[in-house]
């Protein structure tokens, strides 16, 4: 049945009106009218709603967009070495003096545009994601943390232009495995915020991993290439002072993406403990406002690497 109202001319359906309805009952009690196998059902139905797809694939735009952003500040110290490089090799005053100028207005680039906007993005995606999880698992939005919930304008905004870059609804669906969430309200909350713990600390060691193996390879090749070639001491100190802003950048990369590891596989542990871990509404709560604060100031693993192990994982536990 179709009702119309006369003075705006929107047409609302009875069935999104008692959708709605539901949705705030359900969020406002935190979930605990839902008992038993009512609240498996009831997250399993939530994450694939129109409503909660929407957010999952503004969500995906935006942290594609933040990585597309972290390329461009990845390429920028790339060009710092070869420029630094490449005034040590032309040994000419009027190309060092040219060269050094653009090293320093790439540094003021990168400080003042690209990070601050690659952060803002991904705080974003992070308070959408927020969103997605507040409202498929029935707890209240953190606004103790200072953050204003995304509104619905903003998130279709988003969700049409993930649609236009090619963002499969399908891939987004059944975020959470449903066969294998707890029967009971708080038990089932805990269960999911555990496996967004363990999809996170498991895919950022393999990167972190992967690029120590990287580094460590080009390091060593270069070390070989290096003595066959005759390279002297000299040369090779100035070739990795020209490179230090690369170094640095591995390095801070690097100690980020592992402290945040760590972070979630302490998490993920104090979620898995039987006797002394989380049994109450407000554990969760607080667990959730941590997994937060997580997303919204971590760095992102790249989207390649991501979609690579996400099969592997597939398996086990969903994103």
């Amino acid at each position: 049945m179709t009702r119309t109202a006369t003075d705006t001319g929107i047409e609302v359906t009875l069935d999104d009106v008692s959708e709605a309805e539901e949705e705030r009952t359900f969020e406002a009690s935190g979930g605990a009218s839902y008992t038993g196998q009512v609240m498996r059902e009831e997250i399993g139905k939530r994450q694939n709603s129109e409503w909660s797809l929407d957010r999952l694939a503004a969500k995906r735009i935006l942290y594609g967009q933040a990585k597309c952003v972290e390329n461009l500040r990845l390429a920028a110290i790339l060009l710092v070495a070869f420029l630094l490089l490449s005034a040590l090799a032309a040994e000419s005053g009027a190309f060092s003096q040219g060269a050094t100028m653009a090293v320093v207005l790439l540094w003021f680039i990168d400080q003042v545009a690209l990070g601050p906007w690659a952060a803002r993005m991904r705080e974003e995606a992070a308070a959408i994601q927020e969103d997605f999880d507040c409202r498929v698992l029935g707890i209240a939005w953190p606004g103790y943390l200072g953050v204003a919930r995304p509104t619905d304008d903003r998130v279709r905004v988003l969700s049409n232009r993930a649609h236009k870059a090619g963002v499969a609804r399908n891939e987004l669906a059944d975020w959470y495995r449903v066969d294998e969430i707890p029967e009971e309200p708080v038990p089932a909350r805990l269960h999911c915020q555990r496996v967004n713990c363990d999809w996170d600390s498991r895919l950022r060691g393999e990167w972190i991993r992967l690029v120590g193996f990287t580094v460590s390879t080009l390091g060593l090749v270069g070390v070989v290439a290096g003595a066959a070639l005759g390279i002297t001491l000299l040369e090779v100190v100035l070739g990795v002072a020209a490179g230090i802003r690369l170094l640095a950048w591995l390095f801070l990369e690097q100690r980020a993406h592992s402290a945040a590891q760590k972070r979630m596989k302490n998490l993920h542990g104090y979620l898995s403990l039987g006797e002394g871990g989380p049994t109450t509404e407000t554990d969760v709560r607080l667990v959730q406002a941590a997994i937060f604060e997580h997303r919204r100031s971590s760095p992102s693993v790249p989207d390649w690497y991501y979609c690579v192990r996400r099969k592997a994982y597939e398996g086990r536990a969903h994103r």
